[in-house]
């Protein structure tokens, strides 16, 4: 009974302090804008076609950090590169069911020997060089390869071209391929690289006469007797 007579005492007080006490102080209407609204007339406000003049100056005139810079061939030629590699660190695998090291930090080996596939070839050359730009335009375009530039735009570069062009970019990258100038091809031939220079002259042209270009590759040229007996 004294549970239910405590129970009826609290009930009672809800009710008591649940009238209505008045306003105290003054009243406004809210006034905030309309979120949507507002948003429309932010977005209304933007220049667009600024931001996107800006975002594409930006892009034809990007440069990566670590663009790699070759010098200019003077003489045509062809040479082998094998690309060592070195381990970092000790390399265990399974053999047998047991666990084993296979390779010590420190040993070299020829990654080319490893290749699940013989990749794409690469022409390495300068973008800001008219004479090699035409060059590679005359005698690449159209072969299945990939073109790096040394330098200039590769916006510029990859229109005139028709096709994409990359940056010669990243550490160690001169050293791991074996290239010293450009115009350079670099083709995988078994496990060794062969770097295939093209000496250009301002024109577009190879220096030397007594080489051709067929395919994208240097030969040389058969020189025919003036008189046969």
């Amino acid at each position: 009974m004294l549970q239910k007579a405590f129970l009826g005492f609290l009930l009672s007080l809800s009710v008591v302090f649940a009238k209505d006490l008045g306003v105290f102080g003054s009243v406004y209407k809210i006034r905030e804008k309309d979120l949507l609204i507002e948003l429309k007339e932010k977005a209304s406000s933007i220049d667009y076609e600024k931001i996107r003049k800006e975002y594409e100056t930006k892009i034809k005139n990007y440069r990566p950090p670590d663009l790699v810079t070759l010098e200019k061939a003077k003489k045509s030629k062809v040479y082998y590169y094998i690309p060592w590699a070195e381990v970092p660190q000790d390399v265990y695998g399974v053999k047998n069911g047991k666990l084993v090291l296979l390779y010590k930090k420190g040993d070299r080996f020829n990654p080319l020997k490893y290749l699940p596939f013989k990749p794409i070839d690469l022409v390495i050359f300068n973008g800001k060089d008219k004479g090699e730009v035409a060059f590679v335009k005359k005698h690449f375009k159209g072969e299945r390869v990939a073109f790096l530039i040394t330098d200039g735009s590769f916006y510029r570069v990859s229109k005139e071209l028709g096709v994409p062009v990359y940056y010669f970019e990243g550490p160690n990258l001169k050293e791991r391929l074996g290239v010293r100038e450009t115009v350079s091809r670099v083709t995988v031939d078994g496990e060794k690289l062969k770097i295939t220079v093209f000496a250009v002259d301002k024109k577009g042209s190879l220096k030397e006469k007594r080489y051709s270009v067929k395919k994208g590759f240097l030969f040389l040229k058969v020189e025919k007797n003036a008189k046969t007996k």
